[in-house]
């Protein structure tokens, strides 16, 4: 694919087109790798990264929440910079949300919370989470076009589970 002007990008993004997670990658992925090395990040996480940013842009873009006349790159490389200074923030307070402990009457309310969200929300959930399965595999059996969508999915149904699982705990007197 030739290369693409800021109009046509977000155009493209906007109508839902999933090619422009491919073309935006092998647009910027090795750019983006280099700026994430510099800032810290190891190899093996800056795909992760990348990916993370990427499908955030690509929702913000969908939502209209960016007008059409930004400029798409220095946009990217600003919100791929946020990322690591909010990660780097985290780290720092040690406030990982995947390190928390929960007690069992707490874990047997998000295991309720489960059974809530839709079969194929809790299907994603079970690939990614149970099976270990890798985006690429979760694209394969999902049928989707890409890895970059299925990590998309798959962040929108763990979202679900979490902002579900918050309500719940909030609401129930868990001691």
């Amino acid at each position: 694919m030739s290369k693409l002007t800021n109009r046509e990008i977000f155009s493209e993004i906007r109508e839902g087109n999933e090619d422009m997670l491919i073309y935006l990658h092998e647009r910027y992925f090795q750019q983006s790798r280099r700026w994430l090395r510099r800032q810290g990040f190891p190899d093996q996480q800056t795909p992760l990264v990348f990916s993370e940013v990427l499908v955030r842009l690509f929702r913000e873009i969908q939502r209209k929440k960016i007008p059409g006349e930004v400029e798409f790159e220095p946009y990217f490389f600003n919100m791929l910079e946020e990322f690591t200074n909010e990660d780097k923030r985290l780290r720092k307070e040690n406030k990982r949300r995947i390190t928390a402990t929960f007690t069992d009457a707490e874990k047997d309310i998000i295991s309720q919370c489960t059974m809530i969200l839709d079969d194929q929300v809790r299907k994603l959930l079970f690939a990614r989470y149970v099976e270990h399965l890798s985006f690429e595999e979760i694209a394969a059996r999902f049928g989707h076009k890409n890895p970059l969508f299925s990590q998309s999915e798959v962040d929108k149904a763990m979202l679900q589970l979490e902002n579900i699982s918050r309500i719940r705990l909030q609401i129930s007197p868990v001691q």
